[in-house]
């Protein structure tokens, strides 16, 4: 016999048999839902949001001049790699540089 405590001296007493059922439903149900984000994430391009730009932009400054002070030159090299792989105006979708 297994005992979940639910709210405060509120309790299931549940057999083996159904507190291994109640364990692979919710097992399940988060496997379901973590599959689906994920598969969600996978479908849709990766975009860059929040602190994302600021982040890559640092990178491509260590990568230029081993430094992360942001110049001209690193937001042109960042937009000219990025030109190459992809198209500027459907990368951006909002104004941000």
């Amino acid at each position: 016999m297994y005992m979940i405590k639910i709210i405060t001296n509120t309790y299931i007493y549940l057999t083996k048999q159904h507190a291994f059922i109640l364990k692979s439903t919710l097992l399940v149900l988060i496997a379901t839902l973590y599959l689906n984000r994920a598969g969600y994430e996978f479908e849709n391009e990766p975009y860059i949001e929040g602190d994302g730009f600021e982040y890559v932009l640092m990178t491509e400054s260590f990568y230029n001049h081993l430094s992360p002070d942001l110049q001209k030159q690193d937001i042109l090299s960042f937009k000219n790699s990025l030109i190459k792989e992809n198209n500027w105006d459907t990368f951006l979708k909002k104004e941000i540089i």
